[in-house]
């Protein structure tokens, strides 16, 4: 059993990175290929847990990486959650999925180091800088990152700004990232999949049409009898839209 290296830990935590790739296919696996691989079958069956409570309960499963066999297995899982959510490209799905995997990576870096969440937000082209024992980004990308954040303790004339730079502690720094989180691992759904590869995942595909019709329903006017929604005023046709498109909604809204 050999000791996962600081490395590949990275890695298991945010298999979002760009070296996540890289890594896997210096191990020699072909994503394709292990799908039907026996070896592979508990990291393919984590994949369609990630997937499912992405969905259903809107957290992912606890991940440990005791050694490098087990972050193989994790980003193996990331990959096919990816591939599962892939066979139904339905925008609610795939802002929904991104959002939880964004909101648990974010989590996990609140207990972070500094040099990993800057080596993180490297990776991201997140504009972050740390220097004197601070963190602070540029008043403006402060602006665009903290826009859909209506608490107003997030407004810019309550934050602590010298020379252009909003100074920040390290969980607002992290918070900020979500979004630039979020939007890597959107940038990258849907996958072009092969025939075959959707086929083989056919039942995954119905399971998850179920959930978000599940969900979807719950956005419907069927709790709330009948209504026009020409009446609705404008701010809450938006609302309701991000609701079903699975857009996280600001706490106003």
């Amino acid at each position: 059993m050999r000791n996962p290296s600081m490395e590949s830990q990275e890695l298991a935590r945010y298999p979002f990175l760009r070296a996540a790739s890289s890594y896997i296919a210096e191990q020699g696996l072909d994503i394709l290929r292990v799908l039907d691989d026996i070896a592979y079958a508990d990291a393919v069956l984590m994949g369609r847990g990630r997937a499912f409570m992405a969905v259903s309960d809107g957290r992912l499963p606890a991940f440990h990486a005791a050694d490098e066999d087990d972050v193989i297995d994790i980003l193996i899982s990331y990959a096919v959650a990816r591939i599962i959510v892939s066979t139904f490209p339905d925008s609610y799905l795939i802002n929904r999925y991104s959002r939880v995997e964004a909101e648990a990576a974010t989590q996990r870096l609140y207990e972070e180091s500094p040099d990993t969440i800057m080596s993180v937000a490297g990776d991201l082209s997140f504009p972050l800088e740390y220097g004197d024992g601070g963190f602070r980004i540029h008043f403006t990308d402060y602006l665009i990152y903290s826009s859909d954040i209506r608490d107003p303790a997030w407004k810019l004339i309550n934050q602590d700004l010298k020379h252009g730079h909003v100074f920040l502690t390290k969980k607002r720094a992290v918070r900020l990232m979500q979004k630039a989180i979020e939007n890597r691992i959107l940038e990258r759904l849907p996958l072009a999949l092969p025939e075959s590869i959707a086929e083989s995942f056919r039942k995954d595909t119905e399971r998850l049409k179920a959930l978000v019709a599940e969900a979807k329903s719950r956005f419907s006017g069927s709790d709330i009898g009948e209504y026009s929604p020409d009446r609705l005023p404008p701010c809450i046709k938006h609302i309701m839209a991000m609701a079903q498109q699975g857009i996280n909604i600001p706490h106003i809204g």
